[in-house]
Protein backbone atom coordinates (compact mmCIF):
# COMPACT_ATOMS: atom_id res chain seq x y z
CA UNK A 1 0.00 0.00 0.00
CA UNK A 2 1.10 3.75 -0.75
CA UNK A 3 0.96 6.23 0.87
CA UNK A 4 -2.33 8.40 1.40
CA UNK A 5 -2.41 11.97 0.21
CA UNK A 6 -5.81 14.09 0.56
CA UNK A 7 -8.38 13.58 -2.39
CA UNK A 8 -8.26 16.82 -5.01
CA UNK A 9 -12.05 15.43 -5.40
CA UNK A 10 -13.86 17.55 -1.89
CA UNK A 11 -17.14 17.58 -3.08
CA UNK A 12 -19.63 16.14 -0.57
CA UNK A 13 -21.25 13.57 -2.33
CA UNK A 14 -25.08 13.07 -1.67
CA UNK A 15 -25.72 9.04 -1.34
CA UNK A 16 -29.13 7.54 -0.86
CA UNK A 17 -30.36 5.32 2.29
CA UNK A 18 -30.77 2.01 1.91
CA UNK A 19 -30.85 -1.05 4.44
CA UNK A 20 -27.04 -2.78 4.97
CA UNK A 21 -26.66 -5.57 2.46
CA UNK A 22 -29.30 -5.79 0.59
CA UNK A 23 -28.66 -8.45 -1.95
CA UNK A 24 -29.01 -12.38 -1.83
CA UNK A 25 -26.09 -14.10 -1.82
CA UNK A 26 -23.34 -14.75 -4.63
CA UNK A 27 -25.84 -17.21 -6.88
CA UNK A 28 -25.81 -14.78 -9.73
CA UNK A 29 -21.83 -14.19 -10.51
CA UNK A 30 -22.70 -15.09 -14.33
CA UNK A 31 -26.24 -14.15 -14.64
CA UNK A 32 -25.44 -10.53 -16.34
CA UNK A 33 -27.80 -8.88 -13.28
CA UNK A 34 -25.83 -6.39 -10.83
CA UNK A 35 -26.24 -7.04 -7.88
CA UNK A 36 -26.83 -4.10 -5.25
CA UNK A 37 -23.64 -2.55 -4.07
CA UNK A 38 -22.52 -3.84 -1.06
CA UNK A 39 -22.18 -0.97 1.81
CA UNK A 40 -20.46 -0.89 4.84
CA UNK A 41 -21.23 1.60 8.13
CA UNK A 42 -19.72 2.42 11.30
CA UNK A 43 -22.99 0.30 12.72
CA UNK A 44 -22.04 -2.86 11.21
CA UNK A 45 -18.71 -3.07 12.96
CA UNK A 46 -17.83 -3.83 16.41
CA UNK A 47 -16.58 -1.17 19.16
CA UNK A 48 -12.90 -0.46 18.74
CA UNK A 49 -10.48 -1.57 16.44
CA UNK A 50 -7.05 -1.66 15.21
CA UNK A 51 -4.64 0.95 13.61
CA UNK A 52 -2.41 -1.21 12.15
CA UNK A 53 1.59 -0.23 11.36
CA UNK A 54 4.30 -0.92 9.01
CA UNK A 55 2.01 0.26 6.48
CA UNK A 56 2.20 2.70 4.14
CA UNK A 57 -1.37 3.79 4.01
CA UNK A 58 -3.17 4.14 7.25
CA UNK A 59 -5.54 0.91 7.64
CA UNK A 60 -7.76 0.00 10.35
CA UNK A 61 -8.44 -3.42 11.47
CA UNK A 62 -12.12 -4.37 12.63
CA UNK A 63 -15.09 -6.97 13.01
CA UNK A 64 -18.62 -6.95 11.79
CA UNK A 65 -21.30 -7.62 13.80
CA UNK A 66 -22.78 -11.06 13.97
CA UNK A 67 -25.80 -9.39 11.97
CA UNK A 68 -24.05 -8.12 9.29
CA UNK A 69 -23.74 -10.84 6.39
CA UNK A 70 -23.06 -11.35 3.05
CA UNK A 71 -19.79 -9.25 3.13
CA UNK A 72 -17.45 -12.26 2.08
CA UNK A 73 -14.84 -12.38 5.01
CA UNK A 74 -13.20 -14.80 7.18
CA UNK A 75 -15.08 -17.00 9.89
CA UNK A 76 -13.92 -14.61 12.52
CA UNK A 77 -15.52 -11.53 10.30
CA UNK A 78 -12.53 -9.60 9.97
CA UNK A 79 -12.11 -6.87 7.60
CA UNK A 80 -9.92 -3.88 6.97
CA UNK A 81 -10.52 -0.42 6.43
CA UNK A 82 -8.51 2.12 3.95
CA UNK A 83 -9.63 6.28 3.56
CA UNK A 84 -10.63 6.84 0.18
CA UNK A 85 -7.53 8.94 -1.29
CA UNK A 86 -5.86 10.15 -4.54
CA UNK A 87 -3.46 6.86 -3.91
CA UNK A 88 -6.23 4.67 -2.12
CA UNK A 89 -8.78 4.77 -4.92
CA UNK A 90 -11.82 3.04 -3.44
CA UNK A 91 -13.79 2.65 -6.52
CA UNK A 92 -11.09 0.57 -8.55
CA UNK A 93 -10.57 -1.61 -5.44
CA UNK A 94 -14.52 -2.61 -5.70
CA UNK A 95 -14.47 -2.00 -9.19
CA UNK A 96 -12.31 -5.29 -9.00
CA UNK A 97 -14.64 -7.23 -6.90
CA UNK A 98 -17.21 -6.79 -9.02
CA UNK A 99 -15.07 -7.84 -12.41
CA UNK A 100 -14.05 -10.99 -10.13
CA UNK A 101 -17.70 -11.61 -10.13
CA UNK A 102 -18.75 -11.26 -13.43
CA UNK A 103 -15.86 -13.21 -14.45
CA UNK A 104 -16.70 -16.22 -12.65
CA UNK A 105 -14.31 -15.59 -10.05
CA UNK A 106 -15.29 -14.56 -7.02
CA UNK A 107 -12.87 -15.89 -4.70
CA UNK A 108 -10.14 -14.78 -6.20
CA UNK A 109 -9.46 -11.34 -4.94
CA UNK A 110 -10.35 -10.24 -1.55
CA UNK A 111 -14.04 -9.18 -1.33
CA UNK A 112 -14.01 -5.13 -2.01
CA UNK A 113 -17.11 -2.97 -0.05
CA UNK A 114 -17.75 0.71 -0.08
CA UNK A 115 -17.96 1.91 3.40
CA UNK A 116 -18.87 5.37 5.76
CA UNK A 117 -16.69 4.82 9.08
CA UNK A 118 -16.70 7.33 11.10
CA UNK A 119 -18.01 9.51 8.65
CA UNK A 120 -14.94 9.05 6.66
CA UNK A 121 -15.16 7.28 3.39
CA UNK A 122 -13.27 4.53 1.90
CA UNK A 123 -13.32 0.56 1.18
CA UNK A 124 -13.87 -2.43 3.15
CA UNK A 125 -11.91 -5.13 2.45
CA UNK A 126 -12.93 -8.87 3.96
CA UNK A 127 -10.05 -10.78 5.59
CA UNK A 128 -9.02 -13.49 2.83
CA UNK A 129 -7.40 -16.91 4.27
CA UNK A 130 -3.47 -17.65 4.19
CA UNK A 131 -0.67 -15.53 4.99
CA UNK A 132 1.36 -13.25 2.33
CA UNK A 133 3.82 -14.40 -0.08
CA UNK A 134 6.03 -11.97 1.21
CA UNK A 135 6.43 -9.95 4.33
CA UNK A 136 8.65 -7.49 5.23
CA UNK A 137 10.67 -6.34 8.63
CA UNK A 138 10.83 -2.97 9.95
CA UNK A 139 13.74 -2.83 12.50
CA UNK A 140 15.94 -0.59 11.46
CA UNK A 141 15.92 3.09 13.88
CA UNK A 142 14.02 4.66 14.92
CA UNK A 143 14.66 7.62 12.94
CA UNK A 144 12.82 11.22 13.30
CA UNK A 145 11.57 13.41 10.72
CA UNK A 146 13.38 16.46 10.05
CA UNK A 147 12.39 19.29 12.05
CA UNK A 148 10.24 21.47 10.15
CA UNK A 149 8.76 19.21 7.97
CA UNK A 150 4.78 19.33 7.89
CA UNK A 151 2.22 16.54 8.49
CA UNK A 152 1.20 16.76 4.80
CA UNK A 153 4.79 16.06 3.55
CA UNK A 154 6.00 12.90 5.83
CA UNK A 155 4.39 10.76 3.93
CA UNK A 156 6.30 11.85 0.76
CA UNK A 157 9.45 11.92 2.99
CA UNK A 158 9.19 8.32 4.24
CA UNK A 159 8.17 7.23 1.30
CA UNK A 160 11.96 8.45 -0.09
CA UNK A 161 13.78 7.11 2.22
CA UNK A 162 11.74 3.60 2.48
CA UNK A 163 10.69 4.20 6.18
CA UNK A 164 7.37 3.22 7.63
CA UNK A 165 5.78 4.78 10.65
CA UNK A 166 5.00 2.71 13.44
CA UNK A 167 3.04 2.70 16.61
CA UNK A 168 5.28 4.68 19.03
CA UNK A 169 5.07 7.31 16.39
CA UNK A 170 8.35 6.96 15.04
CA UNK A 171 10.06 5.78 11.65
CA UNK A 172 12.15 2.44 10.67
CA UNK A 173 13.48 1.51 7.93
CA UNK A 174 13.25 -2.29 6.38
CA UNK A 175 15.62 -4.49 7.59
CA UNK A 176 14.61 -8.15 6.13
CA UNK A 177 12.37 -9.23 3.42
CA UNK A 178 10.72 -13.15 4.79
CA UNK A 179 9.02 -15.67 1.87
CA UNK A 180 7.48 -18.35 3.45
CA UNK A 181 8.54 -22.10 2.66
CA UNK A 182 5.59 -22.76 -0.69
CA UNK A 183 5.70 -25.31 -2.87
CA UNK A 184 5.22 -23.73 -5.85
CA UNK A 185 5.27 -26.62 -7.91
CA UNK A 186 1.64 -27.96 -6.00
CA UNK A 187 -0.79 -27.80 -8.91
CA UNK A 188 -3.36 -25.34 -6.66
CA UNK A 189 -0.33 -22.94 -6.23
CA UNK A 190 0.29 -22.91 -9.98
CA UNK A 191 -3.15 -22.15 -11.55
CA UNK A 192 -3.78 -19.81 -8.81
CA UNK A 193 -0.96 -17.23 -9.71
CA UNK A 194 -1.41 -18.05 -13.48
CA UNK A 195 -5.22 -17.34 -12.92
CA UNK A 196 -4.38 -13.72 -10.65
CA UNK A 197 -1.89 -12.55 -13.29
CA UNK A 198 -4.36 -13.04 -16.08
CA UNK A 199 -7.16 -11.93 -13.77
CA UNK A 200 -4.91 -8.55 -13.04
CA UNK A 201 -4.18 -7.87 -17.08
CA UNK A 202 -7.89 -7.32 -17.24
CA UNK A 203 -7.90 -5.14 -14.42
CA UNK A 204 -4.75 -3.12 -15.02
CA UNK A 205 -3.65 -4.06 -11.24
CA UNK A 206 -0.18 -2.78 -11.23
CA UNK A 207 0.80 -3.47 -7.42
CA UNK A 208 0.82 -7.09 -7.08
CA UNK A 209 3.45 -7.99 -5.27
CA UNK A 210 4.02 -10.71 -2.99
CA UNK A 211 2.88 -9.18 0.15
CA UNK A 212 -0.66 -8.73 -2.02
CA UNK A 213 -1.06 -12.31 -2.62
CA UNK A 214 -1.95 -14.54 -0.23
CA UNK A 215 -1.98 -18.45 0.16
CA UNK A 216 -3.86 -20.68 2.08
CA UNK A 217 -1.30 -22.51 4.42
CA UNK A 218 -3.23 -25.76 4.28
CA UNK A 219 -5.02 -25.77 0.50
CA UNK A 220 -2.87 -23.60 -1.52
CA UNK A 221 -5.68 -21.48 -2.50
CA UNK A 222 -4.50 -18.02 -3.88
CA UNK A 223 -6.23 -14.95 -2.85
CA UNK A 224 -5.42 -11.03 -4.21
CA UNK A 225 -5.53 -8.06 -1.85
CA UNK A 226 -5.36 -4.87 -1.95
CA UNK A 227 -6.93 -4.32 -5.02
CA UNK A 228 -7.23 -0.34 -6.10
CA UNK A 229 -4.15 0.15 -8.30
CA UNK A 230 -5.89 -0.61 -11.02
CA UNK A 231 -8.30 0.47 -13.82
CA UNK A 232 -7.01 4.14 -14.01
CA UNK A 233 -4.31 3.96 -11.72
CA UNK A 234 -2.85 0.77 -12.75
CA UNK A 235 -1.10 -0.75 -16.07
CA UNK A 236 -2.43 1.36 -19.45
CA UNK A 237 -5.27 0.07 -21.34
CA UNK A 238 -3.53 -0.28 -24.89
CA UNK A 239 -0.27 -2.03 -23.58
CA UNK A 240 -2.08 -5.15 -21.95
CA UNK A 241 1.06 -6.85 -22.35
CA UNK A 242 3.33 -5.14 -21.01
CA UNK A 243 5.48 -3.93 -24.22
CA UNK A 244 6.14 -0.79 -23.67
CA UNK A 245 6.06 0.08 -20.09
CA UNK A 246 4.79 -1.56 -17.16
CA UNK A 247 2.97 -0.42 -13.72
CA UNK A 248 5.74 -0.97 -10.57
CA UNK A 249 4.91 -4.92 -10.50
CA UNK A 250 3.00 -5.52 -13.26
CA UNK A 251 4.16 -8.68 -15.43
CA UNK A 252 2.26 -8.75 -18.13
CA UNK A 253 0.22 -11.85 -19.77
CA UNK A 254 0.53 -15.27 -18.56
CA UNK A 255 2.26 -17.56 -20.76
CA UNK A 256 0.86 -20.54 -19.37
CA UNK A 257 -3.17 -20.06 -18.79
CA UNK A 258 -5.43 -22.72 -17.45
CA UNK A 259 -7.32 -23.90 -20.27
CA UNK A 260 -10.81 -23.82 -18.20
CA UNK A 261 -10.08 -20.06 -16.66
CA UNK A 262 -9.39 -19.02 -20.89
CA UNK A 263 -12.75 -20.71 -21.47
CA UNK A 264 -14.82 -19.06 -18.81
CA UNK A 265 -12.71 -15.66 -19.98
CA UNK A 266 -13.24 -16.33 -23.54
CA UNK A 267 -17.09 -16.89 -23.01
CA UNK A 268 -17.46 -13.36 -21.33
CA UNK A 269 -19.30 -10.25 -22.88
CA UNK A 270 -17.25 -6.99 -22.86
CA UNK A 271 -20.49 -5.55 -23.98
CA UNK A 272 -21.87 -6.35 -20.92
CA UNK A 273 -18.93 -4.60 -18.75
CA UNK A 274 -20.88 -0.74 -18.49
CA UNK A 275 -24.01 -2.85 -16.87
CA UNK A 276 -21.73 -4.51 -14.99
CA UNK A 277 -19.47 -1.76 -13.42
CA UNK A 278 -22.03 1.33 -13.51
CA UNK A 279 -22.75 3.14 -10.11
CA UNK A 280 -25.21 1.28 -7.96
CA UNK A 281 -27.03 2.57 -5.02
CA UNK A 282 -24.63 3.71 -1.80
CA UNK A 283 -21.75 3.54 -3.83
CA UNK A 284 -19.60 7.05 -2.94
CA UNK A 285 -17.14 6.27 -5.70
CA UNK A 286 -17.63 5.83 -9.77
CA UNK A 287 -16.00 4.91 -12.69
CA UNK A 288 -15.64 7.37 -15.12
CA UNK A 289 -17.10 6.31 -18.64
CA UNK A 290 -13.20 6.14 -20.00
CA UNK A 291 -12.07 3.82 -16.70
CA UNK A 292 -15.14 1.57 -18.06
CA UNK A 293 -14.29 1.73 -21.90
CA UNK A 294 -10.71 1.07 -20.70
CA UNK A 295 -11.96 -2.29 -18.98
CA UNK A 296 -13.56 -3.59 -21.70
CA UNK A 297 -10.74 -2.81 -24.17
CA UNK A 298 -8.22 -4.46 -22.06
CA UNK A 299 -10.90 -7.74 -21.75
CA UNK A 300 -11.21 -7.78 -25.50
CA UNK A 301 -7.34 -7.85 -25.60
CA UNK A 302 -7.08 -10.35 -23.18
CA UNK A 303 -9.58 -12.90 -25.16
CA UNK A 304 -8.21 -12.00 -28.10
CA UNK A 305 -4.86 -13.66 -26.51
CA UNK A 306 -6.52 -16.34 -25.10
CA UNK A 307 -8.33 -17.48 -28.30
CA UNK A 308 -4.36 -17.63 -29.89
CA UNK A 309 -3.21 -19.65 -27.37
CA UNK A 310 -6.79 -22.09 -27.42
CA UNK A 311 -6.12 -22.30 -31.39
CA UNK A 312 -2.20 -23.13 -30.95
CA UNK A 313 -3.16 -25.58 -28.39
CA UNK A 314 -1.15 -23.77 -25.84
CA UNK A 315 -3.73 -23.78 -23.28
CA UNK A 316 -2.47 -25.82 -19.89
CA UNK A 317 -5.23 -28.77 -18.63
CA UNK A 318 -3.29 -30.63 -16.21
CA UNK A 319 -0.64 -28.25 -14.58
CA UNK A 320 2.96 -30.63 -13.36
CA UNK A 321 6.48 -30.15 -12.59
CA UNK A 322 6.88 -28.90 -16.54
CA UNK A 323 4.26 -26.36 -16.42
CA UNK A 324 6.35 -25.26 -12.80
CA UNK A 325 9.64 -25.15 -14.48
CA UNK A 326 8.85 -23.38 -17.34
CA UNK A 327 7.02 -20.72 -15.07
CA UNK A 328 9.70 -20.53 -12.96
CA UNK A 329 12.55 -19.38 -15.50
CA UNK A 330 10.47 -16.16 -16.11
CA UNK A 331 10.54 -13.89 -13.00
CA UNK A 332 9.97 -10.90 -15.32
CA UNK A 333 6.74 -12.85 -16.50
CA UNK A 334 5.09 -14.14 -14.58
CA UNK A 335 4.18 -14.38 -10.51
CA UNK A 336 5.03 -17.76 -9.91
CA UNK A 337 8.80 -17.04 -11.58
CA UNK A 338 9.05 -14.02 -9.44
CA UNK A 339 8.37 -15.91 -6.10
CA UNK A 340 10.74 -18.85 -6.96
CA UNK A 341 13.39 -16.24 -7.08
CA UNK A 342 12.42 -14.82 -4.50
CA UNK A 343 12.70 -17.97 -3.11
CA UNK A 344 16.25 -18.84 -3.97
CA UNK A 345 17.39 -15.53 -2.79
CA UNK A 346 16.20 -16.28 0.39
CA UNK A 347 17.73 -20.12 0.44
CA UNK A 348 20.87 -18.19 -0.22
CA UNK A 349 20.37 -15.33 2.34
CA UNK A 350 20.95 -12.64 -0.68
CA UNK A 351 21.25 -9.00 0.28
CA UNK A 352 18.28 -6.11 -1.40
CA UNK A 353 19.99 -2.71 -1.16
CA UNK A 354 17.24 -0.07 0.13
CA UNK A 355 17.98 3.84 0.47
CA UNK A 356 17.94 3.32 4.52
CA UNK A 357 20.70 -0.08 4.24
CA UNK A 358 20.31 -3.42 3.16
CA UNK A 359 17.61 -5.69 3.63
CA UNK A 360 18.11 -9.16 4.09
CA UNK A 361 16.21 -12.24 2.46
CA UNK A 362 14.52 -15.06 4.39
CA UNK A 363 13.23 -17.80 4.49
CA UNK A 364 10.35 -17.98 7.33
CA UNK A 365 10.67 -21.07 9.98
CA UNK A 366 7.44 -23.92 9.69
CA UNK A 367 6.40 -26.87 7.60
CA UNK A 368 6.39 -26.66 4.35
CA UNK A 369 3.13 -25.15 2.42
CA UNK A 370 0.46 -26.26 1.34
CA UNK A 371 0.00 -29.10 3.53
CA UNK A 372 -3.28 -30.57 2.05
CA UNK A 373 -3.50 -28.99 -1.29
CA UNK A 374 -6.32 -28.94 -3.33
CA UNK A 375 -6.70 -30.79 -6.64
CA UNK A 376 -7.32 -28.49 -9.06
CA UNK A 377 -6.28 -30.90 -12.26
CA UNK A 378 -9.12 -32.69 -14.14
CA UNK A 379 -10.21 -36.10 -13.37
CA UNK A 380 -8.30 -38.85 -15.21
CA UNK A 381 -6.79 -36.11 -17.22
CA UNK A 382 -3.07 -36.83 -18.46
CA UNK A 383 -0.95 -34.13 -19.68
CA UNK A 384 -0.82 -33.88 -23.82
CA UNK A 385 1.98 -34.64 -25.22
CA UNK A 386 4.24 -31.23 -25.80
CA UNK A 387 6.75 -29.97 -28.20
CA UNK A 388 9.17 -27.68 -28.03
CA UNK A 389 10.36 -25.89 -31.34
CA UNK A 390 14.27 -24.04 -30.67
CA UNK A 391 15.35 -22.09 -33.86
CA UNK A 392 18.92 -20.61 -32.32
CA UNK A 393 19.24 -17.03 -31.97
CA UNK A 394 21.80 -15.27 -34.71
CA UNK A 395 23.41 -12.30 -32.63
CA UNK A 396 25.67 -11.15 -35.47
CA UNK A 397 25.58 -10.27 -39.01
CA UNK A 398 28.11 -10.64 -41.72
CA UNK A 399 30.04 -8.36 -43.13
CA UNK A 400 27.79 -7.42 -45.85
CA UNK A 401 25.02 -7.82 -43.08
CA UNK A 402 23.86 -11.24 -44.57
CA UNK A 403 22.92 -13.42 -41.72
CA UNK A 404 22.33 -16.68 -44.28
CA UNK A 405 24.70 -19.18 -42.93
CA UNK A 406 26.04 -18.71 -40.05
CA UNK A 407 26.35 -21.35 -37.99
CA UNK A 408 26.34 -21.37 -33.90
CA UNK A 409 26.61 -23.95 -31.18
CA UNK A 410 23.45 -25.38 -29.10
CA UNK A 411 23.08 -27.56 -25.86
CA UNK A 412 20.19 -29.92 -25.13
CA UNK A 413 19.62 -31.54 -21.45
CA UNK A 414 17.47 -34.01 -21.16
CA UNK A 415 16.59 -36.05 -17.94
CA UNK A 416 16.34 -34.54 -14.14
CA UNK A 417 18.27 -31.76 -13.14
CA UNK A 418 19.59 -31.58 -9.59
CA UNK A 419 18.10 -28.51 -8.75
CA UNK A 420 16.20 -25.53 -10.68
CA UNK A 421 18.49 -23.26 -9.41
CA UNK A 422 21.99 -24.73 -11.08
CA UNK A 423 19.94 -24.69 -14.54
CA UNK A 424 19.15 -20.78 -14.76
CA UNK A 425 22.80 -19.52 -13.71
CA UNK A 426 23.75 -22.16 -16.58
CA UNK A 427 21.36 -20.60 -19.12
CA UNK A 428 23.32 -17.66 -18.27
CA UNK A 429 26.53 -18.70 -18.46
CA UNK A 430 26.17 -20.90 -21.91
CA UNK A 431 24.73 -17.84 -23.21
CA UNK A 432 27.52 -15.81 -22.53
CA UNK A 433 29.09 -18.01 -24.82
CA UNK A 434 26.88 -17.58 -27.97
CA UNK A 435 25.28 -21.14 -26.95
CA UNK A 436 21.93 -21.64 -26.83
CA UNK A 437 20.90 -24.59 -23.78
CA UNK A 438 17.78 -26.31 -24.11
CA UNK A 439 16.51 -28.26 -21.33
CA UNK A 440 13.61 -31.20 -21.95
CA UNK A 441 12.87 -33.01 -18.62
CA UNK A 442 11.61 -36.79 -18.61
CA UNK A 443 10.86 -38.97 -16.39
CA UNK A 444 11.47 -37.28 -12.80
CA UNK A 445 11.58 -40.13 -10.73
CA UNK A 446 13.25 -42.67 -13.25
CA UNK A 447 10.09 -44.82 -13.05
CA UNK A 448 10.33 -45.71 -16.71
CA UNK A 449 14.36 -45.79 -16.48
CA UNK A 450 14.55 -43.51 -19.72
CA UNK A 451 14.83 -40.35 -17.23
CA UNK A 452 18.36 -39.73 -18.50
CA UNK A 453 18.18 -40.10 -22.31
CA UNK A 454 17.66 -37.75 -25.31
CA UNK A 455 14.85 -39.95 -26.55
CA UNK A 456 12.53 -38.15 -28.16
CA UNK A 457 15.11 -35.78 -29.64
CA UNK A 458 14.70 -35.10 -33.15
CA UNK A 459 17.12 -33.00 -35.47
CA UNK A 460 15.35 -31.76 -38.78
CA UNK A 461 18.31 -29.85 -39.73
CA UNK A 462 21.56 -29.29 -38.86
CA UNK A 463 24.46 -31.72 -37.49
CA UNK A 464 23.99 -33.80 -34.52
CA UNK A 465 27.70 -33.71 -32.77
CA UNK A 466 26.13 -36.89 -30.32
CA UNK A 467 26.96 -37.24 -26.80
CA UNK A 468 30.49 -37.31 -26.47
CA UNK A 469 32.92 -35.76 -24.22
CA UNK A 470 35.41 -35.13 -26.63
CA UNK A 471 36.03 -31.59 -26.91
CA UNK A 472 34.06 -30.39 -24.34
CA UNK A 473 34.87 -26.59 -23.49
CA UNK A 474 35.89 -26.18 -19.58
CA UNK A 475 32.30 -24.08 -18.92
CA UNK A 476 30.24 -27.11 -20.41
CA UNK A 477 31.96 -29.51 -18.61
CA UNK A 478 31.07 -27.55 -15.48
CA UNK A 479 27.37 -27.26 -16.54
CA UNK A 480 27.49 -31.04 -16.52
CA UNK A 481 28.25 -31.38 -13.49
CA UNK A 482 26.01 -28.67 -11.85
CA UNK A 483 23.00 -30.48 -14.06
CA UNK A 484 23.71 -34.19 -13.50
CA UNK A 485 27.69 -35.30 -13.14
CA UNK A 486 28.46 -36.90 -16.56
CA UNK A 487 27.04 -36.59 -19.90
CA UNK A 488 25.37 -39.93 -19.65
CA UNK A 489 23.66 -38.82 -16.62
CA UNK A 490 22.74 -34.81 -17.95
CA UNK A 491 21.71 -36.73 -21.08
CA UNK A 492 24.11 -34.21 -23.08
CA UNK A 493 23.78 -33.67 -26.48
CA UNK A 494 25.82 -30.52 -28.77
CA UNK A 495 24.21 -29.66 -32.00
CA UNK A 496 25.67 -27.30 -34.33
CA UNK A 497 22.41 -25.42 -36.21
CA UNK A 498 22.48 -22.64 -38.65
CA UNK A 499 19.64 -19.95 -38.67
CA UNK A 500 17.13 -21.78 -40.15
CA UNK A 501 17.78 -25.13 -38.95
CA UNK A 502 15.04 -26.27 -36.38
CA UNK A 503 15.21 -28.48 -33.25
CA UNK A 504 11.89 -30.34 -31.93
CA UNK A 505 11.83 -31.89 -28.14
CA UNK A 506 8.95 -34.05 -27.87
CA UNK A 507 7.83 -35.26 -24.07
CA UNK A 508 6.97 -32.87 -21.18
CA UNK A 509 9.57 -29.93 -22.08
CA UNK A 510 9.99 -27.90 -19.21
CA UNK A 511 11.82 -25.10 -20.16
CA UNK A 512 13.28 -22.52 -23.02
CA UNK A 513 12.89 -19.26 -24.57
CA UNK A 514 15.90 -19.77 -26.91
Amino acid sequence: MRPASKSKDTTKKKVTKKPFFNFGGDSSARSGRPRAGTFVRTADLKEGGESLTATANEVVKSKLKSGSKNLITSTDRTVFFKKHGNEAFSQYAVASTRMARFLGMPNLIAHNAFGRINKVEGVVAGRVPGQPMMETEFDRGPYSAPEGLGPEDLPEWAKSKGYVRKSDGQYYAMTAIVVPPVDLSAPVVQKGLSDLQLFDAITGQGDRHGANIFIDPVTGQVTGIDDDSSFHAGQRADDVAGERSRATHYKGLPALVDERTAQMIIDSNPADLPYQLARRRDDTEELTEDDIANAQRRLVAVRDYLRDLKAQGRLVRVWNDATYRRAAQDPDGSYLGRQAEMQDKAAAGEVEPTPSGDAHYQLSAGPRIPQQPLDVNPANATAARQELVVRPRVTEAGPSGDRTGRRRNAVLFTGAPTADTAWRPAQARLRAQGVDPVRAIGDPDGASGTSSSSEGLRVLSGADEGTGSEGLTEIERQLIADMGGSVEQSGFRRLTLSEDDVLEVSGDVASDDA
